[in-house]
């Protein structure tokens, strides 16, 4: 592979694999009779390190790229960063969704209608299903046991929509195709199943999808042959379906038509992934373990027999070395794929026949071997040109109130061409919040100092900035006067320190002056400012831990649940928000808690007085039920959630537009509507200091609230009270699109495009635009790397 890059996505078909790479090319290995790897020809590739891009035409701009990959049996499709969706392979029963043509060597768009757009896909035997901006499925290929899910058995290569007893089954956030049928999960972690395996006591198949009951919210679903597994909150595992392998985990080979909890030995499981007859989960601890079906060796664990209970995954089984690092895992017909600590390996196992362990070899391997190691150069790089794309995992683009961080992978071309991963900088740097050792302001992308090849996301506060490793580890730098870095002091830092937790961070969100982070258990820890004397009288709880008169905590505090009597620790989180002086934890469920600060009704609750632990926030319209949400974001005193139609609803300050429906009205109570026809289908929502931006599921980016420095990209300095879509760079027409990641800022906005490129617009004054002038400008802006 030349230039190899990490790894954004990847799944396994029957026979073959694909790789979503950082670059934003696709790879595809393995059987090939049918087209499946999409490269124009049948020819069989047994070498992932050696196979060529997917090439989706000159019809596709080339800051359109792959960011979803889904293999099915002989098929493949993947979802583009704009929403459209291409598939090829096999076609004899329509999953590529044409309705000619027995098969397609190189892709083929499918059609859902003008202007409709995709945000999740799933493939399986003979059909292939879409979750689509407005959280509704539709589905196309074959249906002779209802797997298309519209109330018949008729196949259609054209999508259908997927209906349940009452209508359209909606507020979808991801689907997952089986052979022979489908599940999906809504908003509140409900799961829906149709076609053969239903998981609602039933053995019958139906043509429409029908509720299977849990012990929990699902966070994932994963459907295999004729079995399916459900991730529930907290990181436990159900099975249901047919287990004469052992695929149900459960110490049986008996099938069962309702959930059947996996025996995991204490461990919690962080994702899931199921083959034809085998399953597997990667654990919160970075390791693997397996069950089901391992006559080829497609459980890893250096055995080639079924296993009805799960057993470790070994990359090495004569030095008992156990596969570790993972944080993503597939199953095919006889063989099983894993991506490693989000800096994007691939290792596989199991049978190798038609070369879908894509190491090199037919030979089939019990244990794990390498397919694909990215060429990450880890030492100090030498100087050359620089190149640079998005990366794997967390938020990639975090803006403070005048700096900005991105997750970047850097080519240097001059003695290579390798990559090195880097978390890069610019802005203001008076506090040290670009982490290079200095505090010089910087006009161009500056490497953090230290070891930040391991990083998967970033976030950065009013004045300090933190990573997140793979491992788990967050590091932060910056202003530290009310302890937001998290190392036990109040000293300032302009390079990285370690913060201390009791597990492995997932996610990071970072606040004024404080830092949050979610961990592998579902829980929160926040430290930094808690009390702000600055009001009278003074204000506290913006680290949640219940405790109304300590000013600053300068280490990790766990965050109370203040909805449960004695106030245990809050679980069951899974996405965090800090905002100025408050924070929001989307649950497993789809509700939204909030704690802080609530002057302007950002936390909500009906008055102004601040919630020191995590409560309710009321999400909810004027005279409706309470709405459920698939996204949250947070602004100095505003809210925003995305709901699983494509909607998005805010509450808090409005007096700057930064509720975006129109009007200048404080909200504490009803979440108002952003109503606006420049914003539907919307994926993820992201607060500035006064500014909001939403992703779309199409890749545009649409903004709202104070615009004094164009940082909503209206060349006017009018705040806007409804979202407004942000226009094309210099050079290009229309729309900002390509996006597949958006950040803001006090006075500046910046997205991050799926090639890599990183643009920004709004002020100027400190570098924020990452270029050679220093003007402010509304028109997005390519940032710069330093001359070298």
């Amino acid at each position: 592979m030349e230039g190899a890059s990490g790894t954004l996505a990847m799944d396994v078909g029957d026979f073959h694999g694909c790789v979503v790479r950082t670059d934003g090319k696709l790879f595809c290995w393995g059987a090939n009779g049918a087209g499946q790897l999409g490269t124009g020809n049948t020819t069989q590739q047994i070498s992932l390190g050696s196979a060529s891009a997917v090439d989706f035409g000159s019809g596709v701009a080339a800051r359109i790229v792959p960011v979803e990959v889904a293999a099915g049996g002989n098929h493949t499709c993947a979802r583009l960063s704009d929403g459209k969706v291409f598939c090829w392979g096999n076609n004899s029963s329509g999953e590529v969704g044409q309705s000619s043509g027995s098969s397609f060597t190189s892709p083929q768009a499918v059609t859902f209608g003008s202007g409709v757009v995709a945000r999740a896909i799933g493939a399986g035997f003979t059909h292939s299903c879409a979750v689509l901006g407005d959280g509704t499925v539709r589905c196309w290929g074959g249906n002779a046991a209802g797997q298309l899910g519209d109330g018949t058995t008729n196949g259609s290569s054209t999508p259908v929509q997927v209906t349940t007893s009452s209508g359209n089954l909606t507020d979808v956030v991801a689907v997952s195709v089986g052979d022979f049928h489908a599940c999906a999960v809504t908003v509140t972690g409900a799961v829906y199943c149709w076609g053969g395996v239903l998981g609602n006591g039933s053995s019958s198949n139906t043509t429409r999808a029908a509720a299977v009951s849990l012990s929990g919210p699902a966070l994932e679903v994963a459907a295999g042959g004729a079995h399916s597994c459900a991730l529930i909150a907290g990181g436990a595992v159900q099975c249901w379906g047919l287990g004469s392998s052992g695929q149900l985990g459960n110490g049986s080979t008996g099938n069962s038509p309702t959930a059947v909890n996996v025996t995991l030995y204490s461990n919690r499981a962080t994702h899931i992934g199921v083959g034809i007859s085998h399953s597997c989960a990667v654990l919160d601890n970075g390791l693997v373990r397996c069950w089901g079906a391992g006559g080829a060796g497609q459980l890893g664990n250096g055995a080639n027999f079924d296993f009805s209970v799960s057993s470790p995954v070994f990359s090495d089984p004569s030095s008992s070395y156990l596969l570790s690092g993972v944080v993503g895992v597939a199953g095919g017909l006889t063989f099983t794929c894993a991506v490693r600590n989000s800096l994007g390996g691939i290792s596989c196992w199991g049978s190798a026949s038609l070369g879908q362990l894509g190491d090199g070899t037919t030979t089939d391997k019990n244990y794990a071997v390498t397919s694909y190691t990215p060429d990450f150069y880890l030492g100090t790089p030498p100087f050359g040109q620089l190149v640079y794309s998005s990366v794997h995992g967390g938020a990639v683009l975090a803006s403070g109130d005048n700096h900005s961080c991105a997750l970047l992978e850097v080519t240097y071309v001059a003695t290579g061409p390798y990559t090195a991963r880097e978390v890069r900088c610019w802005g203001r740097n008076d506090q040290g919040q670009i982490g290079d050792g200095t505090t010089t302001n910087r006009t161009s992308m500056t490497a953090v100092s230290g070891g930040t090849a391991g990083a998967v996301a970033v976030a950065a506060g009013a004045s300090h900035s933190c990573l997140l490793t793979y491992a788990g580890v967050v590091s932060c730098w910056g202003l530290n006067s009310s302890g937001q870095l998290g190392d036990g002091t109040t000293t300032n830092r302009t390079t990285p320190v370690s913060v201390s937790l009791s597990l492995p961070a997932i996610a990071i969100t970072a606040g004024d002056a404080h830092t949050c982070a979610l961990l592998s258990d579902s829980t929160v820890r926040c430290w930094g400012r808690n009390r702000w004397t600055d009001y009278s009288p003074a204000r506290s709880g913006t680290i949640g831990c219940n405790d109304s008169t300590t000013d600053v905590f300068s280490s990790p505090t766990a965050v109370k649940d203040g909805e449960l009597s004695g106030m245990p620790t809050l679980e069951g989180v899974r996405a965090i928000a800090a905002g100025g002086r408050h924070t929001c934890a989307l649950m497993a469920a789809g509700t939204v808690r909030c704690w802080g600060l609530n002057n302007w009704g950002q936390v909500a609750g009906g008055d102004e007085s601040s919630d020191s632990r995590a409560a309710d926030a009321p999400v909810y319209q004027t005279g409706q039920p309470a709405i459920t949400a698939i996204a949250i974001t947070a602004g100095i005193d505003h809210s925003c959630a995305v709901m699983a139609n494509g909607q998005v609803v805010c509450w808090g300050d409005d007096t700057l537009g930064q509720l975006g429906n129109g009007t200048h009205n404080t909200n504490f109570n009803a979440v108002q509507n952003t109503s606006s026809t420049a914003l539907t289908n919307v994926v993820a929502v992201y607060g500035g200091s006064r500014t909001t931006c939403a992703l779309q599921a199409n890749s545009n980016v649409a903004c709202w609230g104070v615009n004094g420095s164009y940082q909503t990209g209206i060349s006017s300095y009018s705040n806007q009270h409804q979202a407004i879509q942000v226009g094309a760079p210099s050079g290009e027409t229309g729309s900002l699109d390509g996006i597949i990641a958006v950040s803001s800022g006090a006075d500046m906005s910046c997205a991050f495009r799926g090639n890599g490129t990183v643009l920004c617009w709004g002020g100027n004054a400190y570098g924020e635009l990452a270029i050679s002038a220093t003007s402010s400008t509304a028109v997005p802006q390519f940032c710069q790397f330093p001359v070298m």
